[in-house]
């Protein structure tokens, strides 16, 4: 019995990982549609693509992030306390996959590219990152929680900041 519960819960967190991902990449691909149907509506502008061909421009930023994000270790299951860790690392991590992106767009002329408009996807990317991470850290806790609702927890020190955490675990 026991080994089979470590299977199942060995599956539900791979499965969770594996959807992290997808929801990475359709945020990324929401917020490219979002950037699109924004500058479109907005002033009436006109642009010179589709938005089908912003969204393949959309796919190319989906690799682009979530390898970075790989790299930088953003898929692991250890997560910090209020998740600060994470978020910082997802700053990083976006700036570095920006940065990727600019430079792909610019040495492959992939497409006639309004910078504004790629910057507005960018800008809305990072929004629609930290709003689905937030949810998905949520969703982990919760599992957690589910999977093993008690864990023991040893705080060395009862200093300030050891009777504060005491606090934070105790209520949370």
């Amino acid at each position: 019995m026991q080994n089979y519960d470590n299977l199942s819960r060995v599956n539900t967190w791979s499965l969770f990982f594996l959807l992290r991902r997808v929801a990475d990449a359709a945020a990324i691909l929401l917020s490219f549609a979002l950037a699109y149907l924004f500058y479109h509506l907005n002033d009436h502008k006109s642009v010179g693509y589709t938005i089908w061909e912003f969204l393949g421009l959309g796919l190319v930023a989906v690799v682009i992030f979530l390898v970075v994000f790989q790299t930088a270790r953003l898929y692991q299951r250890e997560s910090s306390l209020l998740n600060v860790v994470e978020t910082r690392l997802l700053l990083l991590s976006w700036v570095f996959g920006s940065l990727l992106l600019f430079s792909f767009t610019f040495y492959s002329r992939f497409l006639d590219l309004s910078r504004f408009m790629l910057t507005l996807a960018l800008l809305f990317s990072f929004l629609m990152l930290l709003i689905e991470r937030t949810i998905m850290h949520l969703v982990g806790i919760k599992l957690v929680m589910v999977g093993n609702p008690y864990r023991r927890t040893l705080i060395y020190g009862a200093g300030v900041v050891g009777r504060h955490l005491y606090k934070r675990i105790f209520h949370s």
